[in-house]
C-alpha cells in the first residue's frame, strides 16, 4: 500500500513542477506575387503576424483523380517584412516557383527578450501557469501526506 503511496505522491510532484508551455506556433497561409531568383515576395506581412526569421514552404496543389494533392515546391525564410508584403529567401528547392503558389509560414510567437537576474540564494519552486494542475496537485499532495502520516502513526 505504501510503494502506491509512494508512486501517487510522485506523480503528484511531478505535475506540479510542470514548466509552463514557451511558446505558441501558427501557421499563416498566403500566396507568391513576384519571384526574382532566390527571392520571392508573398501577399502576407508585419499586419499579418507574420516577422523576419519565420521559415515556411511553398507548394500548389493538383487534382488527381478526385483528391486534392499538395506538392512541395521549397522551402523559405522570411528577410524583410512591410506592413502588407514579405520578401523571402530560398532555402531548399525541389522545382521552379511561380507565382500564384501557395505559402505556409510558421510564425512563433513573439517572446520577451530574456531578462538578466541575479540567481537567488535559495532555490526557488518553479511557478505553473495553469491553476487548475497547480490545485489538482497540491489537493493530491496534501491528501497523500496526510493519509501517508496516518497510516504511520494510528496503525
Amino acid at each position: 500500500m505504501r510503494r502506491y503511496i509512494t508512486i501517487i505522491l510522485l506523480a503528484a510532484y511531478s505535475l506540479y513542477l510542470l514548466p509552463p508551455c514557451i511558446a505558441d506556433e501558427t501557421v499563416i497561409t498566403g500566396e507568391v506575387t513576384a519571384v526574382s531568383g532566390d527571392e520571392i515576395t508573398i501577399d502576407r506581412g508585419a499586419d499579418s503576424g507574420v516577422g523576419e526569421g519565420a521559415e515556411g514552404t511553398v507548394y500548389y496543389l493538383r487534382t488527381v483523380g478526385n483528391e486534392s494533392v499538395r506538392l512541395t515546391v521549397a522551402r523559405v525564410r522570411v528577410v524583410r517584412t512591410a506592413s502588407i508584403t514579405a520578401t523571402l529567401n530560398v532555402i531548399d528547392r525541389t522545382a521552379e516557383i511561380r507565382t500564384g503558389y501557395s505559402i505556409d509560414l510558421q510564425v512563433i510567437a513573439a517572446q520577451p527578450a530574456p531578462r538578466q537576474v541575479e540567481p537567488p540564494l535559495v532555490a526557488e519552486r518553479p511557478q505553473i501557469k495553469n491553476k487548475t494542475i497547480r490545485y489538482l496537485a497540491s489537493g493530491i499532495l496534501a491528501v497523500g501526506f496526510i493519509y501517508y502520516y496516518y497510516s504511520m502513526f494510528f496503525k
